[in-house]
């Protein structure tokens, strides 16, 4: 079983793009999110994908600073870059996405942000 469940703030608004599948547009929206390592003083951040009506979730209702609960899965890849180098990648891909605040608690904290210039995975 490969299943990864993580809590954290959103680094970035989720960016969208679309695609073609067997004639139907699809989504997928790509964000990254931090998460609070033991000491609190540090964070991990990782990129996240999510397809299909968890995209359009993501897009609707996730804003950089929000705190969510993430399920996902982990995807491994690497490729070549142009150096002639392999790179390794390392990808989350959404399963589920969820509130751990309410829409008041995140506006009051995207106001004092805006004031205190901050960061948002504090």
């Amino acid at each position: 079983m490969n299943k990864c469940i993580f809590t954290g703030r959103l680094v970035n608004d989720p960016e969208m793009s679309f695609y073609e599948k067997e004639g139907q547009t699809q989504s997928i929206a790509k964000y990254r999110l931090a998460i609070n390592k033991s000491n609190y003083e540090e964070a991990d951040f990782i990129s996240v994908t999510s397809f299909g009506n968890n995209a359009l979730f993501a897009e609707k209702y996730l804003k950089m600073g929000m705190k969510i609960i993430l399920c996902a899965h982990v995807v491994t890849d690497s490729y070549i870059n142009k150096n002639g180098q392999k790179i390794y990648t390392v990808d989350f891909i959404a399963e589920s996405q969820e509130f751990t605040e309410s829409k008041n608690t995140v506006e009051e904290r995207q106001k004092a942000n805006i004031n205190q210039e901050e960061p948002p995975f504090k």
